[in-house]
């Protein structure tokens, strides 16, 4: 049962509490508003508030995309990032690597841990690199079963194409250089001086 109160109180409202005000001799009952929900977590605060704790844990050393129908330049900096100056690792993936996933995880929240070139192929088009991936559930916890995954760059073309109004927040970790890691400038370099050397030794 609602707690009687002399005076309304809008913030018990917008908690998602009814509430019974005084009025005299009268009693008049206050439905509770909508309660707020974070888009990120499902936590009962706004999404752009300090309160979300946990788009705070993730953003630490990280960049946040948050990709939405709404914002197509957002989604353009992103494509533009992972193809021209996303850091890649010295070595070739050993892990699996998936080419399909679960049809819920297109949808999900997710980190970019790190990104690594395959043999062959151009680093500067998504099928040219394999990423390693995390999902994050509707509550902002690592999901379980997509917890630092290798997929294939046409699963990275999906992830990174929203297709919804609500926003898909995607968090950019190789923003810190790790050790093993090569910049873009680094690896173009590398390229070119290999090429060099193999055409001397065709001479």
């Amino acid at each position: 049962m609602a707690a009687k109160k002399s005076k309304f109180n809008a913030r018990i409202q917008n908690r998602g509490f009814s509430q019974i005000v005084l009025q005299g001799n009268n009693e008049l009952t206050a439905n509770a508003n909508k309660p707020i929900r974070c888009s990120f977590c499902h936590g009962n605060h706004t999404v752009n508030s300090k309160n979300c704790e946990k788009q705070a844990m993730y953003k630490h050393g990280a960049m946040l995309y948050k990709l939405s129908l709404n914002d197509d330049e957002v989604r353009k900096s992103l494509r533009t990032r992972i193809k021209m100056t996303m850091p890649l690792k010295r070595e070739w993936v050993t892990e699996n690597v998936f080419s399909r996933i679960d049809k819920r995880f297109y949808r999900s929240n997710l980190i970019i841990h790190e990104a690594c070139p395959i043999s062959g192929l151009s680093p500067t088009q998504f099928d040219g690199m394999n990423f390693c991936i995390s999902f994050l559930t509707q509550n902002g916890d690592v999901d379980h079963d997509g917890n630092h995954i290798w997929v294939g760059g046409d699963v990275m073309t999906t992830l990174v194409s929203t297709t919804t109004v609500k926003p898909k927040y995607v968090f950019d970790k190789t923003v810190v250089m790790m050790e093993g890691w090569v910049s873009r400038t680094t690896l173009q370099t590398l390229t070119q001086e290999l090429t060099e050397m193999e055409a001397k030794g065709r001479m």
